[in-house]
C-alpha cells in the first residue's frame, strides 16, 4: 500500500514540475526579444518564476517535495 501512494506521489510531482517548468519556458519564450542572450535570459526568466516567493514557485518546491517523499515511500518498503 505505501509502494502504491508513493508511485501515486511521484507520478503527481513529475507531472506538476514538467507542466511548471514548461510554464516558465512559455512565458519566457512570451518576453524575449531578437537581440538578447538568450541562456542568459532564460536562466533569469526561470529563477524569476520558479522563486519561493511566487505562487509557482512554491508549487514547485510542493511537486519537488512529492516526488521526495515518493521515492523515499518506494525504497522504504
Amino acid at each position: 500500500m505505501l509502494v502504491m501512494l508513493g508511485v501515486v506521489l511521484l507520478i503527481i510531482g513529475l507531472a506538476s514540475a514538467i507542466y511548471l517548468l514548461s510554464y516558465g519556458y512559455k512565458e519566457f519564450k512570451k518576453d524575449e526579444t531578437k537581440k538578447s542572450k538568450k541562456v542568459f535570459f532564460l536562466i533569469i526568466g526561470l529563477s524569476e518564476i520558479l522563486s519561493p516567493s511566487s505562487l509557482s514557485g512554491f508549487a514547485f518546491l510542493l511537486s519537488l517535495g512529492a516526488i521526495l517523499i515518493g521515492i523515499v515511500l518506494i525504497t522504504s518498503h
